[in-house]
């Protein structure tokens, strides 16, 4: 597809049959050296998930703090090439599954991950003098 205007982003990923978020063990900010991965909150996992699509994603311990296999998503590993297509053919065989992935994620978005929510949570931190 190349490349998407931001403001037509939504409307592509909502049309799709499932989202991908294949992301590596390792993940760097462009120095090799130092690794990412254990603190990323990937902004794309969230428009994702307010996409209401069902989502296949690398299963790696920091998005396990939101994604949770077979609930809101269906989780590999990252270098499993076979669980990545088993995962596809899962989710294109069992509709039912699909729906239940993408209404789960979106209501977990809704309820938790939203801008505003994310925010109060932020605020809350820091007690009114």
């Amino acid at each position: 597809m190349g490349f998407i205007d931001q403001k037509s982003i939504y409307e592509k990923m909502s049309v799709m049959d499932v989202l991908l978020m294949p992301y590596q063990k390792q993940v760097s900010i462009g120095i090799d050296s130092i690794d990412t991965s254990k603190w990323m909150s990937p902004m794309k996992m969230f428009e994702y998930m307010s996409a209401s699509v069902p989502i296949i994603s690398s299963n790696l311990p920091v998005l396990r703090e939101v994604l949770i296999d077979n609930k809101n998503s269906i989780l590999v590993e990252p270098d499993d090439v076979n669980e990545w297509s088993n995962a596809l053919e899962n989710l294109f065989n069992k509709p039912d599954l699909a729906i239940r992935l993408s209404e789960n994620s979106y209501k977990d978005y809704q309820n938790k991950y939203t801008w505003n929510i994310r925010a109060q949570g932020i605020l809350q931190l820091f007690p009114n003098d």
